[in-house]
């Protein structure tokens, strides 16, 4: 018997375009400005995460350059996924098979694994938190940390900073959007992945709901601290760069209080009426439960500072510490501050040394507060307080004086929060390399980021004669490699890692950090030699050739002593016979990609956005170039990647950042004289990246693309794109690579990690879907040309799953779809695995309770 379940209910989080936006400036200006600046002061404070959110967004803006509501494109871009079943080749041709490769554990001195950012404690169950990570979403453990589950898999707008539960009621939670603390130095100028305001589950976290606390990217709005009133958990309040913001209703309706920027918002203990805050000058109070603030004592010392930070004390109400960075342009620590609320006064307790720094010994000048800044105090001893900026310090004496924490081997460099679980008092860490705890009030510190899957990934790279191993470069957490089949990963190179290539053998790899250093290793990454910098082309060629944040790579195909650099100029490299590499100034532009011909060694391209969004072609090994895409970036989307046919070098696919709906890939058979549009019917999102998807031996092209929202895939059978991200999270997929001889392919993510997933292949005979592979919060497709059997659920925030088979669909007793308010969508029908999806079967169920689309165990089927 053909049996049909169909439940349409469209999923997409609406943003309220009430609020007024703020003048933002337009990404070339900022640049040009910021470009100044760094060019004035040198690469001083800022100028990494500066650099690195140019990177960012130089493929994430208008063609004009303005900034653009992202997750909004993005979800309408899942919503053009979901109905790319028009195009006649059927929506659900096999959709990949995807599983997370890791890391879910690092083998390094600090475990460092990603980014995270806040940390929120459970009301009454020590073992349980919840981590707002960077890129990575929101993160519940039930067991103190030993493993994690990610609650946001299915929302494409995954970066974090903070998060608050209901006491009354644990399954309401609420999510503060954005990542405010990648902005720049004291946010002048700032790029950083910009909030969207707040979001409300009343379910745990499976789906998510926009709350009145809601703006569009363009706003410019940077959040950092989402809290809770301690008595009535309907009041919650952010603090952000456009004011103070609360909420007395659980979220409906927000008004805004103070204007300026402000960092951290704390409750006093035991007095929940009387609120503290802190802008760049002064320390504000509430006495009225946040309704209004006034500031208190006198002024912190500077209308300039960069960022503030305060800790309030349990076993001393009236006593409030503040930590202050450095002002702009004043590489001088500002000091720690003490408030005593019973007569309002402020007292400096210390401005030296400088604690904020990266040496122990506190006299060097570092200082990146506007970035990382935590304090917190001891909770039954207020003379205890800790500081983090770069690294931890410490003080007993009531903030006097500080001593450094010398085990730095115990945590990831970079603090950006250090709260006391009230359950337990374990003092808990934030940071750089994810979560640790210390059970010895911060002297030693215990990673605890097993499972956490939110690394970051630029780029990756793998070797077909190695099929297990896979190397990438990550941001704050190195380049790490993949050790054996596990998802345990060791870092093989700090810093922020890069491009990195193997060459002829598993043991010949290249890689590289942030700024241009490149990096050589004869042992597959046991050790490295550092090869060729900025600074080092500059010295040897002469010239005023830069590196971008994330400078591309390229080895020579037949010798790996050859390698193309993608500075300003791309500089090819030679190893001589005593090691050391000769340059040459190829004079091109490189700084989005370089790519070497497999079957033809002197066939090179090159893609820059910063010239002209040009790419250029050589055929005598980069003696000459010539022009085959020239184009006027305010008329095309920036160029991001380039994939050459293994087989036959003037086969190429060229790729596009950007929101330009019709311009995402160009195919090109005679090496770029003419390129057919072959975008289809892609979503409109950036493209990042491309692979050529088999060794040549191939006549339909396989090509795989990835976008902000997973993974593409056609051929010239399919004759256009099809989805190909099921079991993926909605992500930023950055870089693909394909392994032939063991056919993987592999997805390095901006927040989640590494994934693979099998090639594609034909039509699936049967699929059984049960409780085991629940397909919940993320999007699905699965087809068969003969039956589907599920008893799975499909459940949560972008959880749209589609089932279609050629003779039967069977949904068994224990199948659940759970399709509230808009969330998300299933749909299940008969058809061949061509010819798509049929639209005439919507017919929604009305059962018992009342409540539409709620499916559950002995309701009759609808029957085709």
């Amino acid at each position: 018997m053909k049996q049909i379940f169909l439940i349409i209910l469209i999923a997409l989080i609406a943003h309220n375009e009430a609020y007024t936006q703020h003048p933002k400036e337009n990404f070339n200006e900022i640049t040009k400005q910021m470009d100044a600046y760094f060019k004035k002061n040198g690469k001083v404070a800022g100028y990494n995460q500066f650099k690195r959110m140019e990177y960012y967004y130089q493929t994430r803006v208008a063609l004009d350059g303005s900034f653009v509501n992202t997750t909004q494109l993005k979800q309408s871009a899942l919503q053009q996924t979901n109905n790319m079943n028009g195009n006649g080749i059927g929506l659900m041709a096999y959709a990949g098979s995807w599983n997370l490769v890791g890391p879910t554990a690092v083998a390094d001195d600090v475990n460092g694994i990603g980014r995270a950012n806040r940390i929120t404690f459970h009301p009454s169950n020590a073992n349980t938190f919840f981590i707002s990570s960077a890129g990575g979403g929101l993160w519940r453990t039930t067991n103190g940390g030993s493993s994690y589950t990610c609650l946001t898999n299915g929302l494409s707008n995954i970066n974090t900073s903070g998060m608050a539960i209901d006491y009354t009621n644990t399954n309401i939670l609420y999510l503060l959007t954005g990542d405010g603390d990648a902005s720049g130095p004291g946010g002048i100028h700032a790029l950083s992945k910009y909030s969207t305001g707040v979001l409300k589950s009343y379910d745990g976290g499976q789906t998510w709901y926009q709350t009145g606390f809601s703006f569009p990217e363009t706003y410019g709005l940077l959040a950092y601290n989402l809290v809770m009133h301690p008595t009535n958990p309907n009041i919650l309040m952010v603090a952000s760069n456009d004011g103070i913001y609360r909420t007395t209703n659980g979220g409906s309706t927000w008004s805004k209080l103070n204007s300026g920027t402000f960092y951290e918002i704390r409750f006093k203990p035991g007095s929940p009426s009387i609120v503290f805050t802190a802008s760049k000058a002064f320390l504000y109070k509430s006495t009225n439960n946040g309704e209004s603030f006034e500031s208190v004592g006198t002024e912190l010392g500077s209308s300039n500072f960069g960022r503030t930070a305060i800790a309030v004390c349990p076993s001393n109400a009236n006593r409030v510490y503040i930590l202050c960075g450095e002002a702009i342009g004043d590489d001088k620590f500002r000091g720690v501050f003490r408030y005593n609320d019973a007569d309002e006064t402020i007292v400096r307790t210390a401005n030296t040394p400088n604690i904020l720094g990266r040496d122990g010994s506190g006299i060097d000048p570092d200082d990146q507060s506007y970035y990382d800044l935590a304090v917190v105090a001891r909770p039954d001893n207020s003379t205890q307080v800790l500081t983090g900026g770069i690294r931890l310090w410490r003080s007993a004496n009531s903030g006097a004086s500080f001593s450094f924490i010398s085990n730095v081997g115990n945590y990831h460099d970079d603090v950006h929060d250090l709260s006391y679980n009230p359950l337990n008092n374990l003092l808990y860490m934030c940071g750089d390399g994810g979560v640790y705890r210390s059970g010895d009030h911060g002297i030693t510190w215990t990673p605890l980021n097993t499972s956490l899957a939110i690394t970051q990934y630029y780029k990756i790279a793998t070797i077909n004669s190695s099929p297990t191993v896979v190397v990438g470069g990550t941001q704050d957490n190195g380049t790490n490699k993949r050790l054996l089949s596990t998802s345990n990963f060791e870092q093989i190179l700090g810093a922020d890692g890069g491009h990195c290539e193997y060459g002829n053998s598993s043991s010949k790899l290249y890689a590289s950090t942030q700024n241009g250093k490149f990096y050589r290793s004869v042992n597959g990454g046991s050790s490295f030699t550092n090869i060729v910098s900025e600074a080092y082309v500059q010295a040897i060629l002469g010239t005023n050739i830069t590196a971008p944040f994330i400078t591309p790579l390229a080895v020579h195909s037949s010798n790996d002593d050859i390698i193309f650099l993608g500075y300003s100029r791309l500089v090819k490299a030679v190893r001589n016979s005593i090691g050391v590499y000769d340059l040459t100034n190829l004079g091109v532009g490189a700084t989005s990609f370089v790519k070497v011909g497999q079957s033809n060694a002197n066939r090179i391209y090159t893609g820059s956005i910063a010239n002209g969004n040009s790419v250029q072609r050589s055929d005598d090994g980069g003696a000459t170039f010539t022009f085959i895409r020239s184009q006027n970036p305010g008329s095309w989307p920036p160029v991001t990647d380039l994939a050459i046919n293994p087989g036959n070098s003037l086969e190429i696919w060229l790729t596009h950042g950007g929101f330009e709906a019709d311009k995402k890939v160009y195919y090109s058979s005679d090496g770029g004289a003419t390129f057919a549009n072959v975008t289809g019917s892609l979503p409109n999102v950036p493209v990042n990246c491309v692979v050529y998807g088999d060794n040549a031996t191939n006549m339909a092209d396989p090509v795989y693309i990835g976008t902000d929202i997973g993974v593409f895939y056609r051929d010239n059978n399919l004759g256009d794109w099809i989805p190909y991200s099921n079991g993926l999270p909605v992500v930023e997929v950055t870089d693909l690579e394909v392994n032939i001889s063991s056919n993987i392919l592999w997805a390095g993510t901006y927040g989640r990690g590494i994934w693979k997933s099998t090639l594609h292949s034909g039509c699936t005979t049967n699929y059984t879907l049960n409780n085991g592979n629940q397909v919940i919060g993320s999007p699905y497709f699965f087809q068969a040309s003969n039956s589907i059997v599920s008893t799975a659920w499909v459940y949560g925030s972008g959880a749209n799953v589609f089932y279609k088979a050629g003779v039967e669909v069977e949904l068994k007793d224990g199948f659940h779809a759970f399709p509230f308010d808009n969330q998300h969508t299933f749909e299940a029908a008969i058809g061949p695995c061509t010819g798509g999806v049929p639209t005439s079967l919507s017919v929604p169920y009305l059962i018992s309770d009342g409540k539409n689309g709620y499916l559950i165990e002995g309701v009759m089927p609808l029957k085709k």
